[in-house]
């Protein structure tokens, strides 16, 4: 029987742990879209490009938030650091995808 290094369980450990905060991530922003795109939206008339940006990263960190206590709560194993990268990951992902409907939107606009 062989026994791997430590190195190496440390890599597939850490490859694991890598492929597990792109799933939440990429599942937390489908989850909070619906609700970000619909403030976003309410806030698209009266806010000018920069101030839309600034005001849709707030909100998408705050509803990720939302999601990542409901994730953490169950597992308290999980770091915070984990806990981060899926914050900044999902707000990210979620801003992507906003910025491309909001691009449709001033494109059906025009």
């Amino acid at each position: 029987m062989q026994i791997w290094p430590p190195s190496f369980a440390r890599f597939v450990s850490r490859c694991q742990l890598d492929r597990r905060v792109k799933r939440e991530a990429k599942r937390i922003a489908g989850e909070i879209y619906p609700a970000l795109w619909e403030s976003v939206r309410r806030k698209m008339a009266g806010s000018s490009e920069k101030e839309l940006r600034a005001y849709a990263k707030v909100r998408a960190a705050q509803l990720s938030q939302l999601q990542i206590d409901a994730l953490m709560q169950p597992e308290p194993h999980l770091s915070g650091a984990f806990a981060t990268r899926v914050l900044i990951q999902s707000t990210e992902r979620a801003l992507r995808m906003i910025q491309v409907a909001v691009e449709a939107a001033h494109r059906s606009a025009a």
